[in-house]
């Protein structure tokens, strides 16, 4: 019945763009809305009326070529299909919403869309009091824009009504999201989930009164049949699943979607009555919740409804679901509850995919507690696998790289010993704060260097096996899992080095939408202490783009002070941690000479990297600069590291001023953009004789040449410029705007003819470069995983692509 509350609250879900117009005609201020947890009062309290822009089917849109998944896609296409000039609010509450907002900005920037308004929200999910200030100042930047589009300065009475409507509309929608969970079901699922997205278009006494119409009815619609099933997943990304799953017969009782609003992870409440402070603790982040216990709390749930099976649906490229599901998988064993995995593809019809997984085995097998992968050797190792035909070992120009090698493997020795005998030992991310660890004199292993041991090794193949056996993802940032494969590691005849001891603590920045999967997975199968650091976004709309000149010096002022902030007072609190759980005493003393140390190791790396750029011929290619700047950067802040740098720029020197040359022959100079091939160091070589092509630039060490110098004053804080080192951490290589004037900036003072890019490349970094003017040639290959065939193929294409570039191709 058209007249029905559930269809008047469904069409006005479909028709944000006719209520959009309707507000327009009427002379009231809109702003379009994309993403989860915003602040909906405070935009409503502004006098502004939000209207969420609903996802557009980007496989029919003409969309830049873009690192995204298939939601961030259709978002994107959301926004530049919106009427020009609109004001658009971003979430930027999880990796993909950041990169979104990024990417948008960059854009807007280049010219290829339209200016409109434009703002991200970075609302961080309220564990302790240093977040809510985080969330409180970010809501008034919030504030701000809002008035600056339009909107009037908001009263704390005007917050407090917004806050208490909006209490009245989540109150009833969990009344009848009570009506779904019931054994007697009157309420779809895609009905409900209709009327929670009209609460982003309609009016809110409309939608308040639509929702109380559709309570005082719901008692007299009939039974729902059919098998009750709980769906876990993002459902915006899958828009039409639930339609179809009630189609085909299933119920769905509940979903995860409901965790938007619990307090799950979250230790501060809502007791100060002070509005802006309510909303501050508010802010939902489901991203922030660790992957076990929000797999706890669906399959509790689940059970709670009555649901026989969990349908998990993952879309395609969506790396955070990926690492859920292992988690849900075991906590629907430990309940007894059928699980379905549910992967939707863009390219497979939703009808189809949906009724094939039905179809099938009703639950998925456990994991296996020994199962051993297709070809495994004893104790479930597989045997190494042979390198490529092809390959050859690379030739190495420096004495530096052999001498780090050796350091490096006594070092790791004594590593393995100190942790065997029981010190506290920590395995952390590229993007942890070592420096801190290295002043309390705790061991530790960097993840990412691990991952290139292991691919050296030949042991990827091996890894991803184990990874695999044990029910976990291997499509899904499996370079950063390496560590967590060799918790799995049973064979010290085929382990890299000995293997990787057991940590006692793991640490990480969020900055992808696999990192908690991972690392929550890594701290369950070895029982180490976790420290998951809160990665903020820089919503600033005019980025620095010659930020390597000015952040040394100049990080205080050129970076946003509530991200410093809440990064010294993390950096503050795991110190208190590591002090507690060690015994170990943090020495101001000590850490001060570790951060003077990595300044001067760096400093060195800038002299060397500038020295390749500037030689006529590259005396050295990346076949030497990468081990023998990756191995020092694992000992930053020791005596050891900032002497292997000055070493590394003596004996690059010594051989710029005898005149010598990676490649004698050098006719084209080429930049590799991405991680490297730590496997089969020799595929950067193979074309010096044939084409006179050497690569002269890596990420590497131009990284450590421009990424990591933080100097202070006497005024100011040592851990305050440690947190200005990693809060830009990885932005430098991979964030829109940030990355692309950096790439291109070296390009250009290493004078490149070329470059060669591999998957993890980003595609803005590569059309920057290309709209300068300088060919990119992109590879389908993973740094590490690769087969014979794909390595064959890529030297293939880089010989076509050469060979192009030495008869004048275009430039």
């Amino acid at each position: 019945m058209k007249d029905h509350p559930a269809a008047r609250l469904r069409e006005a879900s479909r028709d944000a763009d006719e209520r959009t117009r309707q507000l327009v005609r009427q002379g009231r201020p809109v702003v379009r809305t994309l993403g989860e947890g915003l602040p909906l009062a405070l935009v409503r309290a502004s006098g502004m009326s939000p209207v969420a822009l609903a996802p557009v089917d980007a496989s029919t849109s003409a969309l830049p070529q873009v690192e995204l998944d298939a939601q961030g896609r259709a978002r994107l296409a959301a926004v530049l299909a919106a009427p020009a000039g609109q004001p658009v609010l971003v979430s930027t509450h999880d990796a993909a919403g950041a990169r979104l907002f990024a990417i948008l900005r960059e854009l807007m920037r280049c010219g290829e869309m339209p200016a409109r308004p434009l703002h991200g929200v970075d609302l961080l999910r309220p564990r302790d009091a240093a977040l809510v200030r985080y969330n409180r100042e970010r809501l008034a930047e919030l504030a701000a824009w809002l008035a600056s589009c339009g909107g009037i300065s908001v009263t704390p009475t005007d917050l407090a009504t917004a806050i208490t409507v909006d209490d009245r509309q989540r109150g009833l929608l969990r009344q009848l999201d009570g009506w779904r969970m019931r054994r007697d079901a009157r309420i779809a699922a895609s009905d409900w989930h209709a009327a929670r997205r009209a609460g982003g278009v309609l009016d809110q006494e409309e939608h308040l009164s639509l929702l109380q119409a559709w309570l005082e009815v719901a008692p007299q619609a009939p039974v729902l049949e059919g098998e009750r099933v709980f769906v876990a997943g993002v459902l915006e990304a899958s828009e039409g699943a639930l339609e179809v799953l009630e189609k085909l017969g299933r119920q769905v009782v509940a979903d995860d979607s409901a965790l938007d609003d619990d307090p799950l992870g979250c230790a501060v409440q809502d007791a100060d009555p002070w509005p802006w402070e309510v909303l501050a603790r508010r802010a939902v982040q489901p991203g922030a919740v660790d992957p076990q216990a929000r797999a706890r709390w669906s399959v509790d749930r689940a059970r709670e409804a009555g649901a026989t099976r969990l349908l998990h649906l993952r879309c395609d490229g969506d790396e955070a679901q990926a690492w859920l599901r292992p988690c849900l998988v075991e906590e629907c064993k430990r309940a007894g509850i059928g699980f379905v995995p549910l992967d939707l593809l863009a390219s497979a019809p939703l009808l189809k995919t949906l009724r094939r997984a039905l179809s099938a085995e009703a639950a998925m097998p456990a994991r296996p507690a020994a199962a051993r992968a297709k070809g495994t050797g004893p104790r479930g190792s597989a045997a190494s696998p042979k390198p490529p035909p092809h390959e050859q070992r690379s030739r190495k120009s420096l004495q530096a790289v052999a001498d780090f090698g050796r350091h490096q493997r006594d070092w790791f020795q004594s590593v393995r010993r100190r942790a065997l005998d029981g010190e506290p030992f920590a395995v952390v991310n590229a993007d942890a704060p070592q420096e801190l660890l290295r002043a309390l004199d705790i061991p530790f292993v960097v993840n990412q260097w691990w991952a290139s041991i292991v691919a050296a090794k030949q042991q990827s193949g091996r890894y991803l096996d184990l990874l695999r056996v044990h029910g976990y993802p291997t499509d899904a940032e499996p370079y950063s899992a390496q560590g967590l494969a060799a918790a799995f590691d049973e064979d010290p005849e085929l382990a890299p080095w000995g293997g990787l001891p057991q940590p006692q603590w793991l640490m990480a920045f969020s900055g992808t939408p696999a990192t908690r999967g991972i690392h929550s997975a890594w701290a369950r199968h070895t029982g180490a202490e976790l420290c998951v650091f809160d990665r903020t976004v820089d919503t600033r709309l005019d980025l620095p783009l010659e930020w390597w000149s000015r952040l040394p010096h100049e990080w205080d002022e050129l970076l946003e002070r509530p991200r410093l902030d809440l990064i010294e007072r993390e950096f503050s609190a795991v110190i208190e941690r590591l002090q507690r759980t060690t015994g170990r005493r943090f020495d101001e003393a000590r850490f001060v000479e570790v951060m003077q140390l990595v300044n001067e190791q760096e400093d060195y790396y800038r002299l060397t990297r500038d020295l390749v750029a500037s030689c006529p011929r590259a005396p050295v290619g990346i076949v030497d600069t990468m081990p023998a700047t990756m191995v020092p950067q694992w000992h930053r802040g020791t005596a050891w590291g900032r002497d292997a740098a000055r070493t590394l720029y003596e004996e690059v020197r010594t051989r710029a001023e005898a005149g010598e040359a990676a490649c004698a022959g050098e006719q084209l100079r080429l930049m590799w953009v991405g991680r490297g091939l730590w496997s089969d160091m020799g595929f950067y070589q193979r074309w010096e004789a044939s084409h006179g092509a050497v690569f002269v630039w890596s990420m590497y060490l131009a990284l450590a040449a421009d990424g990591y110098l933080r100097y202070w004053r006497d005024d100011q804080s040592p851990l305050r410029a440690l947190a200005a080192r990693f809060v830009t951490m990885g932005d430098e290589l991979r964030m829109p705007t940030w990355a692309g004037a950096w790439h291109l900036r070296e390009a250009r003072t290493h004078r490149v003819d070329a470059a060669v890019a591999i998957d993890d490349a980003d595609p803005l970094v590569l059309r920057t470069l290309e709209s300068a003017g300088i060919p990119v040639l992109r590879l389908a290959l993973d740094n590490f995983a690769q087969g014979t065939d794909g390595r064959e193929l890529a030297a293939a294409q880089v010989t076509s692509f050469l060979d192009g570039l030495r008869r004048g191709g275009p430039r």
